[in-house]
């Protein structure tokens, strides 16, 4: 998403995050100057009693002044910029007037403050009032160097003059006003995603759901959001600050919402809860209620998310569908899925599949047995019992809608199985026709291959590491992750169905050639440095592996690609650095020189260059030196502390001279 341009929080930050840093400025601002109070109200000599109480009163006028701020901030039409730019523009002249009073002119530490107070403000109001809180500690600055150069105030004494401070002060509040920008421009960028973010997530929740719902700690509906105008009957304001056990119309059965209860005290995710109410109209709905618990970054958790859909269609499909499979299947001996006939919960016939399931011999061992002893004891069982007794109450055709549950075989193996149930006519008089779908072993590949897919899917989307999947005989892209969008500067829809000579991703279209014969050559490729050409035409040094693989008999290839970039870039930085240094800095590896800047050469008589190589006794008068120092410098370094102290040092033409020496394993 583009960085949107700066503006004052009333415009561009939203209210939340603008009142947030509002009330944390405000609160810092008036602690600041409650603290300083205390500090001018002990005696200070040189200053008068009346001076001295004028300044701890302004201060604690300033600070009653920004608790009343941060008190009003929170409320709606709170002018935030503006108050924030007064708070910073009086902390200036407050800090401006003590230094005046107390003659400390630009030496006054107080003035450190400045450069916070521009980056800290600056970053949360817009570009002008930025510029402004720059120009205003510019002109204090300026107005108390141009006291202390008039001889007004002392300013004290130090080494460095006065103009010289001035300059340093000015280029700090310089340096904070570019800071305030870059940190106002990314949280201009991050909020902006998040809203955008939130912008589809509220999208696919219309899209996936009728309405959806959230929970605190305490378990208790702190939203419920219903997109279907309360065609389902859902009452927020009804909901809202009660636990769904809570509710007297919540469409559960008791032994629904005592499950429903363990999971939610347990915090585990649970799914398919189907609910039973009537709508606005009074006509009887279903709907399936999901839920996921939420933790932060600690794994505290933070209560739940949810939604619900509207699945009444599905249900009365499912039972018309089981009504009709039981006038197809009366001759259930021929079917391949498991049948049991029973009434009352009594076993009256079963066909071979049903044996094989249940592991018993043949079908006839099954006669008489009671279908309860089929099902593991507790939920499961009690559940069964349930729809029984349920079931016989039918009228012939009616049908029991198909239910997940688990099993239990002959000897004891635990079998997980979709159960249906229809009314028949049977000889003696209606009877129940119940039909079984073993999902045992796809429960167990569907969870394998769920792990799977999800652990690759956040692999993919989290990695740093720009992957792509392109067809190998096209070249066009199938998939790139998040790092490839954020690197080169496209969209999906520029890059999916694309190839890459079409973007123009490589900067030297050989280096593709180069790699794909590698590819065939070696099978895989790895660490190739290549250089990419993102969207804006930048020029961006790539490390890249690459592998072939088939999918659907069709052959891919994978690309893996890390920015090299940064790395380059902080290298060059690192040197550029060490170079310029005002004082001698060098490595030492195995008592030999392995770099050294311009400054240690020139400070021991060496020409650029030659005291690389060369053994550390060449700055070290004599070896009874050399092993001296080794023998107290080694057991601090090896234990990770640093070791420093004054030794008399050797040049390259003999002389020697005194030196403060600071040495650090690194």
């Amino acid at each position: 998403m583009p960085i949107q341009p700066d503006s004052p929080p009333d415009a561009g930050l939203p209210a939340a995050a603008a009142r947030l840093i509002g009330q944390y400025v405000f609160g810092t601002c008036c602690g600041a100057a409650l603290a300083s109070a205390a500090l001018l109200s002990t005696q200070l000599p040189g200053v008068a009693p009346a001076s001295r109480l004028m300044l701890v009163g302004g201060l604690v006028l300033f600070a009653a002044l920004c608790g009343l701020a941060m008190y009003l901030s929170p409320r709606a039409g709170f002018p935030m910029g503006a108050a924030l730019g007064s708070t910073a523009v009086a902390a200036m002249l407050l800090v401006g007037l003590i230094s005046l009073v107390l003659g400390e002119g630009l030496r006054n530490p107080s003035f450190g403050f400045f450069g916070l107070l521009v980056c800290v403000v600056g970053a949360v109001t817009g570009l002008r009032q930025r510029v402004a809180l720059g120009l205003v500690a510019a002109t204090v600055l300026a107005l108390v160097g141009w006291a202390q150069e008039v001889q007004l105030i002392s300013g004290g004494a130090g080494p460095m003059p006065p103009g010289m401070v001035l300059a340093f002060h000015c280029l700090i509040v310089l340096c904070s006003v570019v800071g305030a920008s870059l940190i106002a421009r990314a949280l201009d960028h991050y909020l902006g995603a998040a809203a955008e973010r939130e912008h589809r997530f509220q999208g696919l929740l219309r899209v996936a759901a009728d309405w959806y719902w959230e929970m605190d700690r305490e378990l208790r509906l702190s939203h419920v959001s219903e997109t279907g105008g309360g065609a389902a009957g859902i009452a927020p304001l009804e909901h809202v600050g009660r636990r769904l056990w809570e509710i007297g119309n919540a469409g559960l059965s008791p032994d629904q919402l005592d499950a429903l209860q363990a999971d939610l005290e347990a915090h585990r995710r649970f799914g398919g809860v189907i609910a039973r109410r009537r709508d606005l109209e009074g006509r009887l709905r279903y709907h399936s209620i999901s839920g996921e618990p939420r933790f932060d970054e600690s794994g505290a958790f933070g209560g739940y998310l949810g939604a619900a859909s509207d699945v009444t269609e599905e249900v009365l499909m499912q039972r018309a569908l089981a009504a009709s499979e039981a006038r197809y299947r009366e001759l259930f001996e021929r079917s391949p899925s498991p049948l049991l006939l029973h009434r009352r919960g009594v076993v009256l016939d079963a066909n071979a599949a049903a044996a094989r399931l249940f592991g018993f011999a043949d079908a006839a061992a099954m006669y008489g047995i009671h279908a309860i002893e089929l099902f593991a004891p507790g939920a499961a069982r009690d559940g069964v019992i349930e729809r029984m007794a349920l079931l016989e109450g039918m009228a012939v055709g009616s049908s029991l809608p198909v239910n997940d549950t688990e099993a239990r075989s002959r000897d004891g193996r635990s079998l997980f199985v979709q159960a249906t149930a229809v009314r028949v006519e049977a000889a003696g008089g209606p009877a129940s026709l119940s039909i079984f779908f073993d999902i045992t072993a796809r429960l167990g590949a569907e969870n394998a291959l769920r792990r799977s897919e999800a652990m690759l899917s956040h692999l993919v989307a989290t990695s740093p590491d720009c992957i792509t999947l392109t067809e190998t005989e096209t070249g066009r892209y199938t998939m790139v992750n998040a790092a490839f969008y954020r690197l080169t500067g496209f969209d999906a829809s520029e890059v999916i169905g694309h190839t890459a000579d079409e973007l123009g991703i490589w900067s030297d279209p050989r280096d593709r050639k180069l790699l794909l014969e590698t590819l065939r050559r070696d099978g895989v490729a790895s660490s190739v440095p290549i250089a990419f050409r993102v969207k804006s035409g930048a020029r961006v040094s790539m490390l890249v592996s690459a592998a072939h693989f088939t999918m659907n008999q069709r052959d891919y290839l994978v690309i893996n690609s890390r920015d090299q970039t940064e790395i380059e870039r902080r290298r060059l930085e690192y040197a550029a650095i060490l170079e310029r240094a005002s004082i001698g800095i060098a490595f030492t590896r195995d008592r030999r020189f392995v770099q050294a800047n311009l400054a240690m050469e020139t400070m021991f008589g060496w020409n650029k260059g030659e005291l690389i190589g060369q053994p550390g006794l060449a700055v070290w008068p004599d070896e009874q030196a050399y092993a001296e120092i080794n023998r107290h410098a080694r057991p601090l370094l090896s234990a990770g502390q640093p070791f420093e102290g004054e030794f008399r040092m050797r040049r390259r033409d003999g002389s020697t001279f005194w030196c403060r020496l600071l040495a650090s394993a690194v």
